[in-house]
Protein backbone atom coordinates (compact mmCIF):
# COMPACT_ATOMS: atom_id res chain seq x y z
CA UNK A 1 0.00 0.00 0.00
CA UNK A 2 1.43 3.13 -0.71
CA UNK A 3 2.70 5.30 1.97
CA UNK A 4 0.20 8.22 1.33
CA UNK A 5 -2.85 6.43 1.10
CA UNK A 6 -1.79 4.39 4.32
CA UNK A 7 -1.01 7.53 6.59
CA UNK A 8 -4.97 8.29 5.47
CA UNK A 9 -6.50 4.86 5.57
CA UNK A 10 -5.33 3.28 8.94
CA UNK A 11 -6.94 6.75 10.41
CA UNK A 12 -9.82 5.84 8.83
CA UNK A 13 -10.62 2.76 9.64
CA UNK A 14 -9.74 3.14 13.19
CA UNK A 15 -12.29 5.78 13.27
CA UNK A 16 -14.75 3.76 11.29
CA UNK A 17 -14.04 0.78 14.39
CA UNK A 18 -13.66 3.09 17.24
CA UNK A 19 -17.08 5.61 16.82
CA UNK A 20 -19.70 3.53 17.50
CA UNK A 21 -18.46 2.52 20.89
CA UNK A 22 -17.35 6.22 21.09
CA UNK A 23 -21.00 7.39 20.75
CA UNK A 24 -22.38 5.02 24.08
CA UNK A 25 -19.17 6.22 26.51
CA UNK A 26 -19.85 8.63 28.72
CA UNK A 27 -18.28 11.91 28.69
CA UNK A 28 -15.47 12.61 30.99
CA UNK A 29 -16.84 15.67 32.79
CA UNK A 30 -14.06 17.79 33.56
CA UNK A 31 -12.46 16.84 29.89
CA UNK A 32 -9.18 15.55 30.93
CA UNK A 33 -8.22 12.45 29.03
CA UNK A 34 -4.80 12.29 30.46
CA UNK A 35 -5.92 9.45 32.51
CA UNK A 36 -6.12 6.82 29.85
CA UNK A 37 -2.57 8.47 27.82
CA UNK A 38 -5.16 8.98 25.03
CA UNK A 39 -6.40 11.89 23.27
CA UNK A 40 -10.10 12.32 22.98
CA UNK A 41 -9.44 10.89 19.13
CA UNK A 42 -8.51 7.69 20.62
CA UNK A 43 -4.77 7.89 19.65
CA UNK A 44 -1.19 8.32 21.49
CA UNK A 45 0.82 11.60 21.24
CA UNK A 46 2.69 9.94 18.57
CA UNK A 47 -0.29 9.88 16.41
CA UNK A 48 -1.06 6.01 16.65
CA UNK A 49 -4.95 4.47 17.20
CA UNK A 50 -4.62 2.66 20.46
CA UNK A 51 -7.74 0.40 21.80
CA UNK A 52 -10.36 1.99 24.04
CA UNK A 53 -10.75 1.56 27.62
CA UNK A 54 -13.99 -0.54 28.77
CA UNK A 55 -16.36 2.12 29.74
CA UNK A 56 -20.08 1.43 30.94
CA UNK A 57 -23.07 2.19 29.32
CA UNK A 58 -24.46 6.25 29.01
CA UNK A 59 -26.73 7.42 31.16
CA UNK A 60 -30.17 8.62 29.34
CA UNK A 61 -30.64 12.54 28.75
CA UNK A 62 -34.17 11.99 30.09
CA UNK A 63 -35.99 8.89 31.33
CA UNK A 64 -39.85 9.34 31.58
CA UNK A 65 -42.28 6.47 33.71
CA UNK A 66 -46.15 6.02 32.81
CA UNK A 67 -48.40 4.20 35.66
CA UNK A 68 -51.84 3.48 34.45
CA UNK A 69 -54.85 1.21 35.69
CA UNK A 70 -55.37 0.66 39.41
CA UNK A 71 -58.81 1.02 40.88
CA UNK A 72 -59.29 4.81 40.44
CA UNK A 73 -57.96 4.03 36.88
CA UNK A 74 -55.20 6.66 36.70
CA UNK A 75 -53.11 7.72 33.59
CA UNK A 76 -49.57 9.50 35.29
CA UNK A 77 -46.59 10.01 33.66
CA UNK A 78 -43.33 11.70 35.60
CA UNK A 79 -40.21 12.35 33.49
CA UNK A 80 -36.97 13.12 35.17
CA UNK A 81 -34.34 15.21 32.79
CA UNK A 82 -30.35 14.20 33.40
CA UNK A 83 -30.19 17.05 35.92
CA UNK A 84 -32.68 15.95 38.45
CA UNK A 85 -35.54 17.93 37.26
CA UNK A 86 -39.02 16.38 37.09
CA UNK A 87 -42.28 17.14 35.71
CA UNK A 88 -45.38 15.11 36.84
CA UNK A 89 -48.67 15.21 34.79
CA UNK A 90 -51.85 13.02 35.22
CA UNK A 91 -55.07 13.01 33.08
CA UNK A 92 -58.57 11.52 34.02
CA UNK A 93 -61.73 12.05 36.28
CA UNK A 94 -59.37 11.80 39.47
CA UNK A 95 -56.24 13.13 38.10
CA UNK A 96 -54.22 15.40 40.41
CA UNK A 97 -52.23 18.92 39.19
CA UNK A 98 -49.27 18.94 37.21
CA UNK A 99 -45.96 19.49 39.23
CA UNK A 100 -42.76 20.31 39.21
CA UNK A 101 -39.26 19.50 41.21
CA UNK A 102 -35.77 18.47 42.29
CA UNK A 103 -34.75 15.08 43.02
CA UNK A 104 -32.03 15.56 45.76
CA UNK A 105 -28.66 14.68 45.07
CA UNK A 106 -28.39 10.99 46.82
CA UNK A 107 -31.82 10.15 44.65
CA UNK A 108 -30.59 10.97 41.62
CA UNK A 109 -27.39 9.01 42.07
CA UNK A 110 -29.52 6.41 42.89
CA UNK A 111 -31.43 6.85 40.07
CA UNK A 112 -28.44 6.93 38.11
CA UNK A 113 -27.15 3.90 39.40
CA UNK A 114 -30.20 1.90 39.09
CA UNK A 115 -30.12 2.99 34.82
CA UNK A 116 -26.75 1.69 34.47
CA UNK A 117 -27.23 -1.55 35.67
CA UNK A 118 -26.65 -4.39 32.49
CA UNK A 119 -30.35 -6.22 34.57
CA UNK A 120 -32.66 -3.01 32.79
CA UNK A 121 -31.51 -4.13 29.38
CA UNK A 122 -32.38 -7.44 30.14
CA UNK A 123 -36.19 -6.38 31.28
CA UNK A 124 -36.49 -4.33 28.59
CA UNK A 125 -35.70 -7.94 26.00
CA UNK A 126 -37.83 -9.63 28.28
CA UNK A 127 -41.74 -10.13 27.01
CA UNK A 128 -44.00 -7.70 28.81
CA UNK A 129 -46.49 -10.97 30.03
CA UNK A 130 -50.12 -9.30 31.31
CA UNK A 131 -50.27 -10.62 34.97
CA UNK A 132 -54.19 -10.53 34.43
CA UNK A 133 -54.77 -9.08 38.12
CA UNK A 134 -57.61 -6.82 38.91
CA UNK A 135 -57.11 -3.31 39.77
CA UNK A 136 -52.93 -3.32 39.37
CA UNK A 137 -50.89 -0.96 37.67
CA UNK A 138 -49.07 -0.97 34.39
CA UNK A 139 -45.97 0.59 34.07
CA UNK A 140 -44.15 1.69 31.23
CA UNK A 141 -40.12 2.61 31.61
CA UNK A 142 -38.62 4.57 28.25
CA UNK A 143 -35.09 5.60 28.73
CA UNK A 144 -34.45 6.56 24.82
CA UNK A 145 -32.53 3.68 24.04
CA UNK A 146 -35.13 1.05 26.20
CA UNK A 147 -38.58 0.20 27.39
CA UNK A 148 -39.49 -2.02 30.09
CA UNK A 149 -43.09 -2.71 29.91
CA UNK A 150 -44.68 -4.49 33.42
CA UNK A 151 -48.12 -5.44 35.45
CA UNK A 152 -47.38 -4.69 39.03
CA UNK A 153 -50.19 -7.21 41.27
CA UNK A 154 -47.66 -8.28 44.39
CA UNK A 155 -47.18 -11.46 42.57
CA UNK A 156 -42.86 -11.25 42.71
CA UNK A 157 -43.17 -11.27 38.84
CA UNK A 158 -41.86 -7.78 38.21
CA UNK A 159 -38.58 -6.96 36.76
CA UNK A 160 -36.45 -6.07 40.10
CA UNK A 161 -34.08 -2.69 37.87
CA UNK A 162 -37.24 -1.33 36.49
CA UNK A 163 -39.63 -1.73 39.49
CA UNK A 164 -36.67 -0.31 41.81
CA UNK A 165 -36.89 2.96 39.60
CA UNK A 166 -40.82 2.87 39.94
CA UNK A 167 -40.54 2.88 43.62
CA UNK A 168 -37.61 5.38 43.84
CA UNK A 169 -39.79 8.02 41.87
CA UNK A 170 -42.75 6.79 43.78
CA UNK A 171 -41.10 8.35 46.79
CA UNK A 172 -39.41 11.61 45.45
CA UNK A 173 -42.62 12.33 43.31
CA UNK A 174 -46.06 12.79 43.44
CA UNK A 175 -46.84 9.68 41.31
Amino acid sequence: MDMRLRRFALPLIAAALLLPAAACADADPSGDSAQTGTSAAGSTSAGTPTTPAPTTRATPTKISLIRTGGLAGVNETVTVEVDGSWSYRAAGDHARKPAKGQLTPAALSQLRDLLARPSLADEARSPAGKAGCRDGFHYVLDTGSLQVNWDACANGAEPDTASAVARLLASHTPL
